[in-house]
């Protein structure tokens, strides 16, 4: 009895936070900018601070969904651990290392990510072949570039 109680209140905990999470994911708005290479970003809030260049070592905080289901597969949003990272250096996915280059500290965007910049036909877990990402990103630090 007491199982079947905390199965069921889990249940009714976990499925708010999940619908939550999934209407939360950031549609294009008027100010969508989209590059050549289908990449389509939008600024939230532009920062002050620091600017990303090409061997920036950057902190950030984001959360990433499936555009076709609004599914969240990955967030970083806890700023005592953002994700540290050279952009650069192959970690990231194309779309998001050219996503975040020009945003300044304390910025705020959304990218927009075609299957092809992201895992492509290959997939990864948690993200099925082809296909495209959303991303909501908020740069918290960069320091200057490597040379």
């Amino acid at each position: 009895m007491r199982i079947a109680l905390a199965i069921l209140l889990a249940t009714a905990v976990a499925i708010p936070v999940a619908a939550q999470m999934t209407r939360d994911m950031p549609t294009p708005g008027a100010s969508v900018q989209k590059l050549p290479s289908g990449l389509a970003m939008e600024d939230v809030r532009v920062g002050k601070g620091a600017i990303v260049e090409k061997g920036s070592p950057i902190r950030v905080l984001y959360t990433g969904w499936l555009t076709k289901t609004g599914r969240p597969f990955d967030s970083r949003m806890d700023r005592a651990r953002p994700l540290v990272v050279y952009v650069g250096a192959g970690k990231l996915i194309k779309g998001f290392e050219d996503g975040v280059i020009g945003m300044r500290v304390g910025g705020k965007r959304r990218l927009f990510i075609p299957a092809k910049l992201a895992y492509g036909k290959a997939g990864a877990p948690r993200i099925p072949p082809n296909s495209d990402l959303t991303f909501e990103i908020e740069l918290v630090g960069v320091a200057k570039k490597i040379q």
